[in-house]
């Protein structure tokens, strides 16, 4: 069940960049610079999900004493590496 809520935080957060990028003139910069602090959000979210899972509220609230989240941290990292 956490991966589906896994699914929905990340899921959150890439439509937040998807608004962001979706903005009336931005500039090239603008939107790699977005691109990029999602990129470095991504390692954000790698750490949270071995702590408390702050950035993923539906996570968070799954796991009740789960601790085991080797299986999200993996899949972060496939994101980060593309």
């Amino acid at each position: 069940m956490d991966n589906v809520a896994f699914l929905v935080d990340i899921t959150s957060h890439l439509n937040q960049l998807n608004l962001k990028l979706q903005g009336k003139d931005n500039s090239v910069c603008e939107l790699m610079t977005a691109v990029q602090s999602f990129q470095r959000k991504l390692e954000v979210f790698k750490e949270d999900l071995q702590g408390d899972c702050e950035h993923c509220p539906v996570v968070q609230g799954q796991v009740q004493g789960q601790r085991d989240m080797s299986h999200l941290v993996d899949f972060v990292d496939k994101l980060i590496a593309y």
